[in-house]
């Protein structure tokens, strides 16, 4: 596909041919998809493709450590880049109690680390560019929804689920993992 037909390609083919871009094909992405709605109970396995250019999975966190998804529309907007530095700015009290946090954005991975970089944020944001991802894991796939943050439990169970993110969202997010470790 020259540049000229670029212009022209459908959202489909866009996402397909910067998803080959990001990452080799022998690394695609892959996601088992969960059962739509609230009643999501684990989030689904996942295979991403990660902004440190690392392909991250949720086998390598199961059974280790608990595991925070902020969901966020494409990083294109002041309130996804505020929801992702509140977590940036508080990411030593979740190294603190064993926790990982993971951005989850609708982009490619080449994206996603640029916008890492240019809003200096330290830890991995997974790229959901075509939203499956996002859409197993019952978070909205308006890609203007607001963020909405998922905290699993280090068997992969859904422990709490944020959806009206405000400032404090990453002190109660570090309150849900503390229950976590109280149980």
């Amino acid at each position: 596909m020259g540049p000229k037909d670029r212009l022209h390609a459908t959202d489909t083919e866009r996402i397909d041919q910067a998803m080959f871009e990001s990452f080799p094909a022998s690394d695609s992405p892959a996601w088992t998809l969960g059962s739509p709605g609230e009643g999501v109970e684990e989030i689904p396995d996942f295979r991403l493709p990660a902004s440190t250019g690392q392909t991250l999975a949720k086998s390598a966190f199961i059974g280790k450590m608990p595991i925070v998804l902020i969901f966020v529309s494409d990083l294109s907007t002041d309130e996804s880049v505020a929801t992702l530095t509140a977590f940036n700015d508080a990411l030593a009290q979740f190294g603190h109690r064993v926790s990982q946090v993971l951005g989850v954005a609708r982009m490619t991975a080449r994206l996603a680390r640029e916008a890492a970089e240019r809003h200096s944020i330290n830890f991995p944001i997974l790229a959901d560019a075509s939203g499956e991802f996002a859409r197993s894991c019952a978070v909205a796939d308006d890609p203007h929804a607001a963020s909405v943050v998922l905290v699993v439990d280090s068997n992969g169970v859904l422990h709490s689920r944020i959806s009206e993110v405000t400032d404090s969202v990453a002190i109660e997010v570090l309150a849900s993992i503390d229950a976590l470790e109280t149980v």
